[in-house]
């Protein structure tokens, strides 16, 4: 349960924190941003224009706002394979299915999960990730984590 309450909870986190890019970059508000980030900003507007125009994504209220989440990753995901295996361990959730991962809203829970993976025997990488997603459930925000080129091109993983 402990891991479902911190996915609940940081996923609330996420939508909470949404702001109104039209209203971030309305007249009168260039104080609340820095000017990279204003420019930013205004691409994600160009661009999902264009997705929705010309390439017939639906038009929804998906990245039209942002959250900063004052941190430099979204979430930090655990990976896991028993070890010298190439399979890797799955997880099942409610409503999302199965996946190859675990994620973390906090770095220090998701390397404490790692942690005891790897003294099961699991080979465990555990990694910063830029982007997340509610899978369509809810309108997502742009992140302030992927709107920093020197984070978002990578994603940092460590033993």
């Amino acid at each position: 349960m402990r891991y479902y309450s911190q996915a609940a909870l940081g996923g609330a986190d996420v939508l909470v924190k949404r702001q109104s890019i039209d209203r971030l970059l309305a007249p009168g508000r260039a104080e609340v941003l820095s000017a990279a980030t204003r420019e930013r900003l205004r691409l994600t507007q160009e661009i999902r224009d264009f997705a929705s125009s010309e390439l017939a994504l639906p038009e929804n209220r998906s990245y039209r706002s942002f959250a900063d989440l004052g941190r430099p990753f979204a979430v930090w995901n655990v990976v896991a394979a028993p070890e010298l295996s190439l399979e890797p361990k799955t997880w099942c959730y409610p409503f999302a299915g199965c996946a190859a991962y675990r994620g973390y809203f906090d770095e220090r829970a998701a390397r404490r999960y790692g942690d005891r993976l790897a003294s099961q025997g699991f080979d465990v990488r555990v990694g910063g990730v830029a982007a997340y997603s509610t899978l369509g459930w809810f309108a997502d925000p742009v992140l302030n984590t992927f709107l920093d080129s020197s984070t978002s091109s990578r994603t940092r993983w460590s033993t």
